[in-house]
């Protein structure tokens, strides 16, 4: 909301009254969605509606290979019912892997990168055409 600055008349007012006194509010409509112009000028706002624009959802993103290694890791850990000893497990775990334990891990992370790649791509170019197909029309 917009506050006129208080002025030397409050300032008087606030001495008086110890403090209490708030300093006057700036001019406002009754209705929120009216702009403050129109209530001003008398002016009505354009007729015209913003378009909204028509896109598929955006890709999930791509887990990376800790993250499939933690989700094969719950299913094998899911007798421990203690969520921070299993996370600390799994993370361990993790750590003590080596390269040929990682690569599986890896490989589907790569795959899942790839599939965002293409889904991100797909959609730029959806995009691409509805912005050009809105520019040619007008």
């Amino acid at each position: 909301a917009l506050r006129a600055k208080p002025s030397a008349a409050h300032a008087r007012t606030k001495q008086q009254s110890g403090g209490s006194a708030r300093p006057p509010r700036a001019i406002t409509t009754h209705s929120t969605r009216r702009p403050l112009r129109e209530a001003l000028i008398g002016e009505a706002p354009s007729e015209r509606q913003p378009q909204q624009l028509k896109m598929s959802a955006p890709p999930v993103a791509a887990r990376s290979a800790y993250s499939y290694f933690t989700s094969d890791m719950h299913a094998r850990l899911a007798a421990i019912a203690d969520m921070p000893t299993r996370m600390k497990r799994i993370a361990s775990a993790w750590s003590a892997l080596d390269a040929a334990g990682r690569a599986p891990y890896e490989s589907k992370a790569a795959a899942d990168r790839k599939r965002f790649q293409d889904e991100s791509a797909a959609r730029d170019a959806e995009a691409l055409a509805a912005q050009e197909a809105r520019r040619a029309a007008a």
